[in-house]
């Protein structure tokens, strides 16, 4: 009588020789009765789906439908359920290559417009706009290819927002906007409009990739608004964004800086350095560059002056002898030392006692009784260069310090000459000399293995024609 919902019918067939008996015929089996069994349901992980299912209260047929997979739970760059390393990261899902659904808040209206976009209400696209009375669509929306709302009509506007938590905006390295769009759009992160187009994607596997400014984005809530119409064939709007992910690191003026691995990192091409850090007698010696660099880990970063961004990776692992701690908040004892510059060399000077080490810094623990030291600089031979490279090798009499630069004359300290270290200590000729000829003299005088270190005022007394001063006399 068109009152009740159908869904089956059912009957029995029993064999009687050369024909068959019915019964139970129901033409109009009534649908089934479903209801949540609770004891059936398995909840979703980050890992894996989960599953609800419905019982018939009247014929216990069962039915399921998936849960969608939970989002990680990442603590220091490590998801505590699963233990997966962070490095890109969905902040707005599309459909994806399974036609998953997500939700949107929207407004609609008949007509278009001519402008790039027309405020449905003022501060629309805005973090702090109040979208309560908007609608929720499930998304995409489209009158072809795989959608999960049809876009009906023609010559009409959809406005659309989806909101999205962010800790810690800093650890965003890239931040990209995914889009298929049919017909005209524009897209707002934060109130900031960051992209117009006008006409269409072609189809709904054509995907607009355009890379947005991370620095829109504030800790907390944020949005992600787009207004997009119909004004010509076919309509399609589905759209998200994704952010890959670094460590930011920042340099003082020192050229030094102590980094603790937010998540695995990566410092390979970068242009900061990352090295481990042993006590060395009285110095601390730096070993040569890391690359990968695994999650809590504490190193020495040496760049010059600013603030740097190393990519994320998933496969650091720590295997280099490294005395450096992470502080996660450690309050001093007299044997923490920290990163400083005393008398204008780098090292470490130990901690006031009863002070705080902030979190994500490194430090030494240095202990020793009447023996220890208030300040280890960094071992003298740690330069820049750690092998001659034929760059530094050519050209005779070609002078070069040890950050690798070309100079036009010998400084005090260590020196590349003709492809040979040099030390210059407090010295000074006897008589005026071309700068030639002392350039020729010293290297012929003190080539040195990159073993052996060599008192370069001891052996430029070998050079008559040379005088050595004391420190104080110099």
């Amino acid at each position: 009588n068109g009152t009740e919902t159908y869904k089956f019918f059912k009957f029995s067939a029993t064999q009687l020789g050369d024909g068959f008996q019915m019964g139970e015929f129901w033409i109009n089996a009534q649908a089934h009765n479903y209801a949540e069994n609770a004891e059936l349901r398995v909840e979703a992980t980050c890992t894996k789906d989960g599953q609800v299912v419905y019982e018939c209260d009247d014929c216990h047929a069962l039915l399921s439908k998936p849960i969608e997979k939970a989002p990680h739970t990442y603590v220091d760059g490590v998801c505590k359920v699963c233990s997966a390393k962070i490095a890109e990261v969905t902040l707005l899902p599309t459909r994806g290559g399974d036609n998953t659904p997500y939700y949107a808040k929207f407004r609609y209206a008949e007509g278009v417009s001519d402008a790039e976009y027309v405020d449905i209400e003022e501060g629309w696209n805005t973090v702090d706009f109040n979208d309560s009375e908007w609608g929720e669509l499930m998304m995409p929306l489209g009158s072809f290819g795989p959608y999960h709302t049809r876009w009906i009509g023609e010559y009409n506007t959809f406005w659309f927002r989806r909101d999205f938590f962010i800790e810690d905006p800093s650890v965003i390295a890239k931040l990209t906007f995914k889009a298929v769009h049919d017909d005209d759009y524009t897209v707002f992160v934060n109130g900031t409009k960051v992209v117009h187009e006008n006409g269409w994607t072609d189809g709904e596997n054509d995907w607009r990739v355009i890379d947005v400014d991370p620095s829109l984005l504030v800790a907390g809530q944020n949005v992600l608004a787009v207004y997009v119409e119909q004004n010509f064939g076919g309509a399609y709007c589905d759209f998200g964004l994704e952010a890959k992910v670094a460590a930011p690191i920042a340099v003082g003026e020192t050229g030094y800086a102590t980094f603790v691995a937010p998540f695995d990192v990566d410092f390979t091409g970068a242009d900061v350095t990352a090295h481990a850090a042993t006590l060395n007698g009285k110095y601390v010696k730096l070993s040569d560059p890391v690359t990968k660099v695994p999650v809590g880990t504490a190193v020495i970063v040496k760049a010059n002056e600013g603030t740097y961004r190393v990519p994320v990776t998933t496969d650091a692992v720590n295997n280099i002898a490294n005395e450096l701690l992470a502080s996660d908040g450690v309050t001093a004892d007299g044997t923490q030392y920290i990163l400083a510059n005393v008398d204008s060399k780098a090292g470490f000077a130990q901690a006031t006692p009863a002070s705080v080490i902030p979190a994500g810094k490194g430090y030494l623990v240095i202990a020793g009784g009447s023996e220890v030291k208030a300040f280890y600089p960094f071992e003298e031979t740690e330069t820049a260069i750690k092998s001659l490279t034929p760059a530094l090798s050519e050209g005779e009499g070609a002078i070069y310090n040890m950050a690798g630069q070309r100079i036009s004359k010998l400084q005090k300290g260590v020196n590349i000459v003709s492809g040979r270290l040099v030390i210059m200590r407090y010295i000074k000729p006897a008589f005026k000399i071309e700068e030639a000829q002392v350039v020729s003299m010293l290297a012929e005088s003190l080539p040195i293995d990159g073993k052996t270190t060599v008192d370069g005022g001891a052996a430029l007394t070998k050079e008559s024609d040379w005088a050595i001063w004391d420190d104080d006399e110099e």
